[in-house]
């Protein structure tokens, strides 16, 4: 999207804008003032939208490189500003963890275990802080669910769910039911993501092209009065 926004403003800098200007200069032989205003007007949306959007396609290439290149840590400090990506990299780490927690357990390895070999999986500093107090809590005597539901690692309701499959001695089902639930969450909250920002660069491109062309239209509008 923002590739093709980039494209579409370049054509109107370099095509479509010079176009209304060679008519204007053709019909009157030169701009007039007001003329010349207008299309100042025109030019300027265009490069401020340019300008924005290049600005967001480096920070996306440079945190894409950044990511490839080991130095996730600084990419996940910078995201996090942004309540919803904030709110999706913690989803993913305890999708992460608890997907590899049940199987651990599935295959029969015993509880702190389990938990210690699916702290790696996480990949994500704040969940696995968490993650880290509730086994401080595991050492002390409590189990993974009681020592989660303190230290709130998931969502209450989901922590409540981890206490009844304990207690019942449906630990495994109770996880794998978790882990569902916590896959469909994330794929939920991109979703909410891509649909609030295609629209929102789909608005910037129509707004954008909208008055540029408008203000380019005006001074034709103003001839045609005149000449009819």
């Amino acid at each position: 999207m923002l590739l093709m926004i980039i494209a579409v403003l370049i054509i109107m800098l370099t095509m479509v804008l010079p176009a209304f200007s060679d008519v204007y200069d053709n019909l009157t032989g030169s701009l007039a003032s007001s003329t010349y205003s207008y299309i100042r007007w025109a030019y300027g949306f265009s490069w401020v939208a340019l300008i924005i959007m290049v600005v967001l396609a480096v920070l996306l290439l440079a945190g894409s490189l950044l990511w490839k290149s080991g130095r996730k840590g600084t990419v996940e400090k910078a995201i996090r500003k942004i309540p919803i990506c904030a709110s999706i990299l913690d989803s993913m780490g305890l999708f992460r963890f608890t997907s590899a927690l049940e199987t651990y357990l599935a295959s029969g390895e015993m509880q702190d275990m389990a938990v210690a070999n699916s702290l790696p999986m996480t990949d994500c500093v704040q969940v696995e802080e968490k993650i880290k107090k509730s086994m401080d809590q595991m050492q002390e005597g409590h189990s993974f669910a009681q020592a989660s539901y303190n230290e709130e690692l998931f969502e209450p309701v989901y922590g409540r769910m981890l206490l009844a499959g304990e207690r019942s001695g449906d630990m495994e089902s109770v996880l794998k039911r978790l882990t569902r639930l916590l896959s469909e969450n994330c794929t939920a909250k991109v979703g909410k993501l891509v649909d609030t920002v295609d629209p929102l660069l789909s608005g910037i491109l129509m707004v954008t092209v909208g008055l540029s062309l408008l203000s380019v239209m005006i001074p034709l509008i103003g001839m045609m009065n005149s000449i009819g």
